[in-house]
């Protein structure tokens, strides 16, 4: 249902499809939260995203039906705005990664914690993205310590949220290193 103009929140599958549908209803749309729905239809999202709403916040956390290349598809459509995403435990990966970047994303929130995106799209994410000071990355699988210790380097002073609890790697000496440069801005640490 409708939270505000420009807000909407705990859509059911069906009424997404048909709200994406109406022509021009989505143009000062700059919120959408999915979170939970795990049966959120692949075509949803997609016919979202392609309508190229002005959206600056996506939450699709624990939709666990959305696979890479589909992210990798819908995500370059809302790139220019957005600034928040929440994929916490989806399929997202290096693909979505890629092409999120590519179509010239700046986040300043990302979380992707519990998800399979490895060093090499975090890389292409975090250089793409200077203004990045929140970055959940806790249970990610293929990621290692080394994989976000680079990305703590280049976005050091705006760190305030720095989760990495689950890197099965992650010593207290690396946990130094992460924390080097960020120190005096860090609000919150995830261990």
């Amino acid at each position: 249902s409708p939270q505000a103009a420009t807000e909407f929140s705990g859509l059911i599958p069906w009424a997404t499809q048909h709200t994406v549908e109406a022509e021009g209803s989505l143009s000062r749309l700059r919120v959408a939260v999915f979170a939970g729905h795990v049966v959120l239809s692949p075509g949803s999202l997609l016919s979202l995203c392609a309508g190229a709403p002005p959206l600056e916040t996506l939450d699709i956390s624990n939709c666990q039906s959305l696979p890479d290349a589909l992210l990798a598809d819908c995500l370059p459509h809302v790139a220019g705005t957005l600034r928040s995403l929440n994929v916490r435990a989806t399929k997202f990966g290096d693909g979505a990664a890629a092409a999120l970047a590519g179509a010239g994303a700046n986040l300043a929130r990302l979380n992707a914690s519990c998800t399979d995106v490895s060093g090499h799209g975090l890389a292409l994410l975090s250089d793409a993205s200077d203004r990045l000071h929140y970055l959940d990355l806790c249970y990610a699988a293929k990621l290692a310590s080394a994989d976000v210790l680079g990305c703590t380097r280049r976005h050091g002073g705006r760190l305030t949220m720095l989760g990495v609890g689950g890197l099965t790697d992650l010593s207290s000496a690396r946990l130094r290193e992460m924390l080097e440069d960020s120190s005096a801005s860090m609000l919150f640490l995830g261990c």
